[in-house]
């Protein structure tokens, strides 16, 4: 009696037919140094606030004002904020000159 067709998991594979797991040997360890750096700027944006957007037009405010919920926004950070527009002012009139 004739034996059926044998399937594919016995099957020899050769040239570019076999996969690639048994062509080649792949480093686990390899971290690719672009993913790295990718995910280092994801993490240093998601720490980073920039103050000039979210306090935008709120510089000069000295007292928190409560809202209709009862809620009282916060102050933006004065002396950080004063400082550092202050210091784009001094660049600002250094390029003009």
């Amino acid at each position: 009696k004739k034996r059926g067709r044998l399937g594919p998991e016995t099957w020899k594979l050769r040239g570019a037919a076999r996969p690639a797991w048994e062509v080649y040997d792949f480093d686990t360890r390899y971290v690719d140094p672009h993913l790295e750096a990718h995910q280092k700027a994801k993490e240093k944006a998601q720490r980073i606030r920039n103050i000039l957007t979210i306090f935008k037009g709120q510089f000069g405010r000295m007292e928190s004002k409560e809202e209709e919920d009862g809620e009282t926004k916060p102050l933006p950070p004065q002396p950080h904020c004063r400082r550092f527009l202050s210091l784009l002012m001094q660049l600002g009139l250094l390029n003009m000159e």
